[in-house]
Parts: structure tokens; C-alpha cells; sequence
């Protein structure tokens, strides 16, 4: 058993974002580095190549890619030139404070092939960056690429995993563990919906948390993966969260909170966190997620 084949991939350029979202699924924050060198975005398009998934269509964003510029533009440039189909880049445009500094790197990206910026303007952007600095970079944006070429978001796609139970639970109810279950082969597995990390791990689902590492070769990771290598999302997969629960009790002493959780991901995260704790599992990562967790909490 394999995951399914992506629908649409995005490659994660950084995990450091000058914000610490309330929503954020994959928990970047400003004191997390990773980023994509040269040769990472390299060997990710080649291998995507390599498995006939030119035709897919990515998108580049991070963490905040335009904190990397260099890296964006390199990946940007690279992406087109191979044949992928770009469909965007997505900021939230902390960044922007000198207009002159974003017209030329907005013009460096077009100029690189770049035909589509998606600028996040969601409640939890907004409550830490200035609307008035957004409106300011949606109006050079749409110079550059035309309106056609500039989408906002203004709705949250807001999923209860990540930093979100966390920031969200004295505004939600808590449920006790026996009641919370899902299909996770589902989410992890047959999303289709893929994330290539700064460092190349594989992250295939909406699972944060849970990523493969593919070990520099994207071709080889996905053409020899068995479920059976990784432990913790075999159980997910076989068992659900019911047989994960009793794997982090077993191994990590791992006790449910009588207080309940605010989802089934809040509750999976937990275990994970005392499993990643244990630090035996090669697919519980990247660190810095679970470092960014043990902050939350």
C-alpha cells in the first residue's frame, strides 16, 4: 500500500515565516530555518520528472517564501523552464514594507515566468499585518501580473491540526478520546493533495507531523514505499487512532487528557508528541514541528 498519486504538489521553499499563525497547519514560526538549497528544488523537479508527474501542477510557498528570494526565484525560473505547470506563489505579504524593493522582485518573478500570485488575507493574517499594507501589495502585484494575475484569500482553509487546536480550544468544545475517530489511510494516504518540506520530506497528506523522508530520490522513495517501513502510519492506517493511542501508551507512557481534545488531529498530535519524544520513528518529523508543538501547548 502506497499513497496515491498527487493531484497537486506544493513545494515548501522555507519553514521560517516572520508570523506564528494561530491556523498554521505545519507550525512555522519565525525561529524555525530550514530552506530549499539549489539542489534540493533540483532533484524534487527532477524526480517528479522521472515519476511522469510533469503534467501536475504546483504551487511554491513555505513558511513565507519571499523571505528566501533568491531561492523563490531560482525555483520559479527552474519550475518553468522543466515544463511544470506553476499555478502560483502564496505570501501573506508580511514582507512588503519598501515599494520600490517589491515592484522589482514582483517583476523578477514575472520575468521568470511567474503569472500568478495568491496573497493570503485571512482573519488570522490580518491580525498581524497592517490591510493597508495588503491593499498596497495587491495594487503593485495586479501592476505586474494584471488583476487576473493576483488572488486574495480572504476565507481560512482552516483544518483542526497543526497549531490550530492549540490557539482554538478555549473557543471550541472539548470532546473526550473515546469519542473521536476518523479514517486516516484517507488523510494520510488518498488526499492526493502532496507538500515536498525545504528538507525533502514527503508530506502526503494533511498529516502534519507525519512526513518520509525520500532520502534525495523522490523516484526511488515512492517506487519502493511499503506502509511496513513506517510504523506509526502503518498503525494509523490499520488501526486508527484507537491503535495509536495504545502504541503511545505502550512505548511513551503517553495518558489521554480527561479534559478532552478539540479534534481527532489535536488528539493524534498528542500521541505523536510523546512518541516523537521517544524519538524512534523516522516519519515523525520534521523536529522542528514538534518543537513548535511543545510551544503551543
Amino acid at each position: 500500500m502506497k499513497p496515491a498519486a498527487p493531484e497537486h504538489i506544493g513545494l515548501m521553499l522555507t519553514d521560517r515565516c516572520p508570523l506564528r499563525c494561530g491556523h498554521c497547519l505545519y507550525a512555522c514560526s519565525p525561529g524555525r530555518t530550514a530552506a530549499a538549497s539549489p539542489e534540493r528544488i533540483e532533484s524534487t523537479l527532477a524526480g517528479l520528472e522521472q515519476l511522469g508527474w510533469r503534467e501536475i501542477p504546483l504551487h511554491l510557498g513555505g513558511g513565507e517564501p519571499f523571505l528566501v528570494f533568491d531561492t523563490l526565484l531560482r525555483a520559479t525560473g527552474e519550475a518553468i523552464r522543466r515544463g511544470f505547470p506553476l499555478e502560483f506563489v502564496e505570501t501573506s505579504g508580511y514582507w512588503y514594507h519598501d515599494r520600490k524593493q517589491a515592484v522589482s522582485c514582483l517583476h523578477l518573478l514575472r520575468l521568470a515566468g511567474l503569472r500568478r500570485l495568491l496573497i493570503s488575507a485571512t482573519e488570522f493574517h490580518l491580525s498581524q499585518v497592517p490591510a493597508e499594507r495588503l491593499r498596497e501589495l495587491v495594487e503593485l502585484a495586479q501592476g505586474v501580473f494584471g488583476e487576473a494575475g493576483v488572488a486574495v484569500e480572504r476565507q481560512s482553509r482552516l483544518t483542526l491540526g497543526g497549531r490550530a487546536p492549540y490557539s482554538m480550544r478555549a473557543r471550541l468544545p472539548q470532546v473526550p478520546a473515546v469519542a473521536l475517530e476518523c479514517d486516516c489511510a484517507a488523510r494520510l494516504l488518498w488526499s492526493r493533495k502532496w507538500h515536498v518540506g525545504p528538507d525533502g520530506r514527503m508530506h502526503t497528506g494533511y498529516c502534519a507531523g507525519i512526513s518520509f523522508p525520500a532520502d534525495g530520490s523522490i523516484r526511488a522513495w515512492y517506487r519502493d514505499f511499503d506502509l511496513d517501513d513506517w510504523p506509526v502510519a502503518r498503525t494509523l492506517v490499520q488501526r486508527g487512532l484507537k491503535g495509536l493511542l495504545a502504541m503511545a501508551e505502550e512505548q511513551a507512557g503517553f495518558q489521554v487528557d480527561p479534559h478532552g481534545y478539540v479534534s481527532e488531529c489535536h488528539l493524534c498530535q498528542e500521541a505523536r508528541l510523546a512518541l516523537w519524544r521517544v524519538r524512534r520513528y523516522a516519519e515523525l518529523g520534521p523536529d522542528g514541528f514538534y518543537r513548535e508543538l511543545e510551544v503551543c501547548r
